[in-house]
């Protein structure tokens, strides 16, 4: 999508989102726009993590994915069209203290479960619009796409008029989304912070300073794609390398096998170079300063074809 500097219109910003890096894709998009000199409208369930926020820039407080799916209100075309209708109402007030009108949107997040619902709010604020489109997996070599469930909801999104451009941090599926959206597709490298107070008390809880061996963490989202089980198998297949396996942040046991929960549960009371710490980490400060404290980061994945910020996190 072309931006011009002093244009006119504002941007509209959406992310209903929260979760793993999402605070930090929101707070840079916002400081890359407003950067820019464009008045900025920010649709979003918390505010962008930036005090004072930038002069030219309006937040206004939308519900969460996850909060509408949890009260079942985003399984029929009319809840979806509610939702929809409240980003509306939401942008129309920002406008209205902003003193300008919207004149293009840009999505923080395309998911392939959520194309039904940003298809909906694309049509219904009905202005020209852009997004990044994350997890595509369906498009990774080898997927049959012809056949996949989810080619129906993506060809929604995709294949809506008001779509201008697809951003992407998957370099490997670019080709494969141009071809069949039809849209131009630009690559968006994967945004990371790696600030942190270096007096975060996190660390020093999980027992890992003072460091007393080399640390191997596997961080964020505890979930079998991640290869939790995978990691937990080679630390108790190494009975004698003196390294801490360290796994901290969100964890669904109900996305695990059975076989696999009671695996990990007897691997952590039983070994104890296993830390585990199956709790949200701040995106921010505290999970930076477990990163510093990692020698090694896991990326061994388990049939995950997408893009990985741990390795923007290692890079760093």
């Amino acid at each position: 999508m072309t931006l011009h500097r002093k244009a006119a219109a504002a941007i509209v910003l959406i992310d209903w989102n929260t979760s793993g890096h999402h605070p930090t894709y929101l707070r840079e998009y916002v400081l890359a726009f407003s950067g820019e000199g464009l008045a900025l409208v920010v649709l979003s369930p918390e505010p962008p993590a930036l005090d004072p926020l930038p002069p030219g820039v309006v937040w206004r407080e939308i519900p969460t994915i996850a909060w509408m799916k949890k009260r079942q209100l985003l399984g029929t075309p009319v809840t979806r069209r509610l939702f929809a209708r409240r980003l509306a109402k939401a942008m129309r007030a920002a406008e209205k203290e902003l003193g300008c009108r919207c004149g293009r949107v840009f999505i923080g997040c395309f998911h392939e479960n959520q194309s039904k619902i940003s298809a909906r709010v694309i049509s219904t604020l009905g202005l020209p619009a852009a997004g990044l489109y994350v997890q595509a997996g369906i498009f990774h070599s080898g997927k049959h796409l012809q056949r996949c469930k989810l080619r129906r909801k993506v060809e929604l999104l995709f294949h809506q008029p008001l779509l201008e451009r697809i951003f992407m941090l998957d370099e490997e599926m670019m080709d494969a989304v141009a071809e069949f959206s039809g849209k131009p597709v630009s690559f968006l490298p994967d945004i990371t912070d790696c600030s942190m107070d270096e007096n975060d008390p996190l660390p020093g809880q999980l027992g890992l300073v003072p460091k007393k061996r080399p640390v191997l963490g596997l961080l964020g989202h505890l979930r079998p794609s991640k290869g939790v089980a995978e990691m937990i198998a080679f630390a108790r297949s190494e009975p004698g390398l003196d390294a801490t396996f360290l796994l901290a942040g969100s964890l669904r046991w109900e996305e695990f096998p059975e076989h696999e929960r009671e695996f990990i549960k007897q691997a952590v009371r039983e070994d104890s170079r296993i830390v585990f710490h199956p709790k949200r980490i701040p995106e921010e400060s505290s999970y930076n300063a477990l990163v510093r404290n990692c020698d090694v980061l896991w990326a061994v994945y388990r049939d995950c074809p997408h893009s990985s910020n741990t390795l923007a996190k290692a890079a760093f």
